[in-house]
């Protein structure tokens, strides 16, 4: 009785990860047309497109109405996230496919889910980094305290004892005659590299959706070198890339902000790719694992070399 309860909830779940929608077809049940007052047959009436199941408005109906604005009815951001987090390979491969109303639409979602976490953001993690930063601050107050403390006998400036503020402008002072003899011109372009990373840091806190999409988007060409030969898939091309690394970026988001709270939560990613790529390719673990590896062996090569070409530039339009 159990194992055939459990076979039988099984095969109903595997049923599900495969084709989780149907759709009621209307076909022999006539309806008036609210619209254009013609009788049809079907979900849609056919001469004005409007629903076969339009009724008088309710309190439900303006809800509805106000999910619409985002499709949080037939597709919604929840459910595209539930999928993403079970079938992800089977949601990518429907809608590359065609099924396109099975899931939120990607690009929007993606700052949908980019927008939620930078409100969590700044109402929670920024507040919990500014603490922390604030006790850092006042214990560096307090260990310069005690050192001026302890020097105040020996440093006298323009007559008085030494304050905190005296104490670090003499370190400041000793650590500019360390640096006197630095390359002035390797200053000036190490100073300019840490001005464009900053921006580049700055951005990206202010933009992770974007930010994560541009770092996924390197996998778009190695994904497609060693996995365009998969039957499932066969020879899908770099636009069809393109959205497999968007709807990858809606969960790499979750599991980085998520690293902000519990540590090492980012190790996650990798196992997430391979249960993504399994499912959407249908290669064996062995063989989505060793493809995946040399993708972000290549993802990385091509990163840094981007890298360090960025960086010769602007170090040649800095001299």
């Amino acid at each position: 009785m159990s194992k055939s309860f459990w076979n039988r909830l099984n095969q109903r779940m595997r049923t599900w990860e495969r084709s989780p929608y149907t759709y009621e077809f209307k076909d022999e049940e006539v309806h008036h047309c609210l619209n254009c007052y013609h009788d049809f047959k079907g979900n849609y009436c056919p001469y004005c497109s409007q629903p076969a199941d339009t009724k008088r408005i309710t309190w439900r109906s303006i809800f509805n109405s106000f999910l619409e604005l985002w499709d949080f009815t037939t597709r919604s951001v929840p459910s595209t996230l539930w999928q993403l987090s079970y079938r992800p390979g089977f949601l990518i491969r429907d809608y590359l496919q065609g099924r396109r109303l099975t899931s939120f639409a990607p690009i929007k979602m993606l700052l949908v889910v980019a927008f939620f976490i930078t409100i969590i953001d700044y109402y929670f993690i920024d507040e919990e980094e500014e603490r922390e930063a604030k006790t850092e601050l006042s214990e560096k107050k307090g260990e310069a305290l005690e050192e001026s403390s302890r020097q105040s006998q020996s440093i006298v400036m323009t007559g008085v004892e030494a304050t905190v503020e005296d104490t670090l402008l003499v370190e400041a002072a000793k650590q500019g005659q360390t640096e006197e003899g630095a390359d002035p011109q390797k200053e000036d372009w190490e100073y300019t590299l840490d001005q464009y990373y900053d921006r580049f840091d700055v951005w990206s806190d202010n933009n992770k959706g974007w930010s994560m999409l541009l770092i996924s988007s390197f996998l778009i060409f190695p994904t497609w070198i060693f996995f365009r030969r998969s039957k499932s898939l066969p020879k899908h091309t770099l636009p069809e890339g393109f959205y497999i690394q968007v709807f990858m970026c809606q969960f790499l988001l979750i599991f980085s902000e998520l690293s902000e709270v519990f540590n090492y939560f980012i190790l996650l990613v990798p196992l997430y790719y391979v249960y993504t790529y399994r499912q959407l390719f249908r290669y064996s673990i062995w063989g989505t694992v060793w493809r995946l590896s040399i993708c972000f062996l290549l993802t990385i090569w091509i990163i840094i070399s981007l890298v360090f070409v960025i960086a010769f530039v602007i170090v040649i339009m800095s001299t």
